[in-house]
């Protein structure tokens, strides 16, 4: 499948997350670049949204760290595929989080990473590989993400960029976050939009 030019300008920020709880930080690095922001230090900005191995990246302190960083955006909960398509065709982006979507759920074959699995408490029991991903276009049914746990390209595609479909991701639309208090984030996105002035600085990792 070939994805936009629009989806393959936006790839070249993709940041590869360092370790399996960080996904949020990787996440907002690449929100950063795609609001024209320059690069920051990969560690620092874990430090400022307080991603930790037992509890990840609280939506809230993305949300925080979004606000105080006057990046133009928008929060939305219990958001709808169809208002997300209607951004996507005006020039917006998604951080959404959602249930992580491997590549045998999209090839039918194994996937390339296993995650760990984990008990979380109710009310979202399903709620056990969360994950947080920019959603950068759609095409026909699925939908282009930029996933920071990709290290690798799939199917001739540049690295870090994956389709899902649109069915597949508004099934999987929700997490918990454990450091609000067990909170269930059920359709949340944050929307921003593509800066005119974007700066394509290649986005390596900062240690």
């Amino acid at each position: 499948m070939h994805a936009p030019e629009s989806v393959l300008r936006v790839s070249r920020l993709h940041t590869v997350q360092h370790d399996t709880f960080d996904c949020g930080v990787a996440t907002t690095h690449m929100a950063r670049a795609i609001a024209g922001l320059p690069p920051v230090r990969y560690g620092t900005l874990m430090h400022r949204l307080g991603c930790t191995e037992e509890a990840g990246t609280s939506a809230k302190a993305i949300e925080a760290y979004v606000r105080q960083s006057a990046i133009p955006h928008m929060v939305l909960y219990g958001a709808s595929m169809g208002r997300m398509l209607r951004g996507l065709d005006e020039g917006r982006r998604y951080v959404v989080c959602y249930q992580q979507v491997a590549d045998g759920d999209v090839l039918n074959r194994p996937g390339v990473y296993t995650w760990e699995q984990s008990s979380v408490p109710e009310p979202c029991a399903d709620c056990r590989d969360g994950h947080y991903s920019i959603v950068i276009g759609k095409s026909n049914t699925v939908l282009w993400v930029l996933d920071p746990a990709m290290d690798y390209a799939l199917d001739g595609l540049p690295r870090g960029i994956r389709h899902i479909p649109r069915r597949m991701l508004d099934d999987r639309w929700r997490d918990i976050d454990l450091v609000d208090s067990g909170s269930v984030l059920e359709h949340w996105a944050m929307r921003s939009q593509v800066s005119e002035d974007i700066r394509l600085f290649g986005y390596p990792i900062y240690s």
